[in-house]
């Protein structure tokens, strides 16, 4: 699954109705600037999934909290069609910004399968251990 996709699937929007490809892209795209300038240098490729998760989210709040909200009252009952949705969504951006940021770091760091350093850990770890 490439990342175009898989960003599709995140924010639900797998036949394309809310962002074509190239809208799409353009949050991978804004990933990666955000992450380059956090990071102090360029960082090639498509940014967080998760971090574009979460703009692309931000981007459907403005868009859809712009539409007037229709409020009905009958008797002692209020209730109004537009914000609720927008709330989840904005609810929604703020938790795949909240999994972005609570990613850590051995999560995306290369995996070391040497038995050295699996040794080398393991004394480290008894060294700073014992009492």
């Amino acid at each position: 699954m490439d990342d175009i996709t898989a960003l599709r699937f995140l924010i639900n929007d797998s036949e394309g109705k809310e962002f074509d490809d190239n809208g799409i892209q353009s949050f991978l795209d804004a990933a990666a600037q955000i992450e380059s300038s956090a990071a102090g240098t360029p960082i090639a490729g498509n940014g967080n999934i998760l971090l574009a998760a979460s703009l692309a989210t931000q981007s459907l709040v403005v868009k859809y909290g712009s539409i007037p909200v229709q409020e009905v009252s009958i008797g002692g009952f209020q209730t109004s069609a537009g914000r609720t949705q927008v709330r989840y969504l904005e609810s929604q951006a703020d938790r795949f910004y909240q999994m972005y940021i609570d990613t850590p770091a051995f999560a995306i760091a290369e995996e070391n399968n040497s038995g050295y350093n699996e040794l080398t850990i393991i004394r480290n770890w008894v060294l700073r251990n014992e009492q």
